[in-house]
């Protein structure tokens, strides 16, 4: 790409020249209007807030923040479990840790976020796919460690608060 900036005074750009083609298949954004309208409806998956702010309002996010699945591109093809509702100031957080998750390599810590457990619900640090994340779906990760919770507690002899056998609460 080249700038001219040659023909008037001044930081203003007075044409653009394009050298060569982009090759590679865009993906496409759209997103059906039955999902978007299921979506608009909702409260943000992972901070629960549904409001009139700019920065709490409700935008239908793709799940996987790659964007390069073909099929989720196809808006023929999409299913409501490609899309999640986040608030403005949620999707853009998650917007930068899937940018850093691209450039390094490495998945989100969950355990970076107070009271998270697990650092994945499936799957290991380094990328091999978007599901296990938290910031692909929080709702599942916080249903999937839930569970694991209270496997441990039960496993460890804790039921309801209290231990087997014993008539004290533990919590």
């Amino acid at each position: 790409m080249e700038f001219d900036k040659g023909q008037t005074l001044g930081n203003f750009i007075d044409r653009i020249r394009l050298n060569g083609y982009n090759t590679e298949c865009v993906f496409n954004q759209s997103i059906c209007q039955d999902i978007k309208n299921h979506y608009k409806q909702q409260c943000c998956a992972m901070c629960g807030v549904r409001g009139n702010s700019e920065n709490t309002q409700i935008e239908v996010d793709h799940k996987d923040g790659r964007k390069d699945d073909s099929r989720v591109s196809d808006s023929n093809a999409q299913t409501f479990d490609d899309f999640q509702a986040l608030c403005k100031a949620c999707n853009d957080k998650k917007r930068q840790i899937c940018k850093e998750c691209k450039e390094t390599g490495y998945r989100f810590d969950a355990t970076k976020i107070p009271g998270n457990r697990y650092p994945f619900y499936e799957g290991e640090a380094e990328y091999d796919g978007c599901v296990g994340c938290y910031q692909y779906d929080p709702i599942q990760y916080r249903k999937t460690c839930n569970g694991r919770i209270y496997n441990e507690g039960h496993q460890k002899g804790y039921y309801e608060g209290y231990q087997n056998g014993y008539h004290q609460k533990t919590t």
